[in-house]
């Protein structure tokens, strides 16, 4: 009878599983292989945010935190107001530079001292508008609520009224477009007593023919008012014309003039006989 028969050691087992293959170790800096079964990633493509994540920003968009910079754009307003206000065109400098003040806020402050300065310059000119107007005013003849003259001022001589006493340049002829009228209590070298229109029409006739009209006008006024005739009187008449340019435009009045000769009178001369 025989040994039964044994293989040798070396000899390859005819069942069992391969050998596993050899797997080269990983490079320094390389992903982990994929677990079995997990779809292979595609080449370029960024792994998935994990779950809960915010997604990523859209394409082109700036990165967190990234400032977008100052628009480089100039700020035409501000310096349209400023130039306006310099002029004294004080209502669109105001709006030109209040409209540049609030673009400067999205230029980068561009403007911002031309809008200021326009402003600043528009509060002046109102100030100074407002001094003028104040100092006008604070010039002009008071009158009461009867029209009678009861502080001293200017007044237009285009605005005399019968019973304003005035204060007459001391030349013999002069041109004034407005006289310093004062209440008659004070001293005064005239008294208005008439107003007048001038017997005349068509053109202008000439400065000659417009004075000798306006003397018949005030001598005729004048024995009404003072209480005798002008011959008679030792009183003197100045009156007050228009010229040609006046002419023009339609005056064709006279203002007549009671003065008390060399000097001052106080008090009205109306009916004073003298």
């Amino acid at each position: 009878m025989s040994d039964p028969w044994t293989p040798p050691p070396d000899a390859p087992q005819p069942y069992g599983p391969p050998p596993p293959a050899a797997v080269p170790p990983p490079t320094f800096g390389s992903a982990p292989p994929a677990a079995f079964g997990s779809p292979a990633p595609q080449f370029g493509s960024a792994p998935p945010p994990p779950f809960g994540s915010a997604p990523p920003p859209p394409f082109g968009s700036p990165p967190p935190g990234y400032a977008p910079p100052a628009s480089t754009q100039g700020n035409g307003f501000a310096i349209a107001g400023f130039v306006l206000a310099l002029l004294g065109g004080i209502p669109l400098g105001i709006i030109f530079s209040i409209i540049g003040l609030v673009r400067s806020r999205s230029r980068g402050g561009k403007g911002k001292g031309f809008a200021i300065a326009g402003l600043v310059m528009s509060a002046l000119w109102i100030l100074i508008f407002v001094i003028g107007i104040v100092a006008y005013a604070s010039s002009r003849a008071g009158r009461d609520s009867t029209g009678t003259v009861v502080n001293p001022g200017k007044v237009d001589v285009t605005s005399l009224k019968v019973g304003d006493c005035v204060q007459l340049p001391t030349s013999a002829q002069f041109e004034a477009k407005e006289l310093t009228a004062v209440p008659c209590a004070q001293s005064h070298n005239g008294e208005v007593y008439a107003n007048q229109t001038l017997g005349l029409t068509g053109s202008y006739p000439g400065e000659t023919a417009v004075t000798k009209a306006a003397e018949a006008a005030c001598v005729t006024a004048f024995e009404p008012f003072v209480g005798i005739s002008y011959d008679d009187s030792n009183l003197d008449v100045t009156y007050l014309y228009p010229r040609e340019a006046q002419w023009r435009l339609g005056d064709r009045g006279v203002t007549c003039v009671v003065t008390p000769g060399n000097g001052s009178t106080t008090g009205s001369l109306k009916g004073s006989g003298r």
